[in-house]
């Protein structure tokens, strides 16, 4: 089982289906990081790349508003 599906498993059994605990936002932290990586992996070698990884990286780690 993936790590994000035990997370919200856990969050599922002690609080519900509400959004609410520190494991579902460890999930959505975990889900936002894997979604940069995956866009990270796409881009290819070049020297325009440095300034589209740091958007993505700079968009993974803000916090959710």
């Amino acid at each position: 089982m993936d790590i994000v599906e035990r997370l919200r498993d856990g969050v599922n059994r002690f609080y519900g289906n509400e959004p609410t605990g520190l494991m579902n936002e460890a999930a959505d932290e975990i889900e936002r990081l894997r979604e940069a990586l995956q866009s990270i992996k796409k881009i290819p070698n070049s020297e325009t790349a440095y300034a589209i990884i740091q958007t993505f990286v700079d968009d993974a780690l803000k916090d959710k508003e």
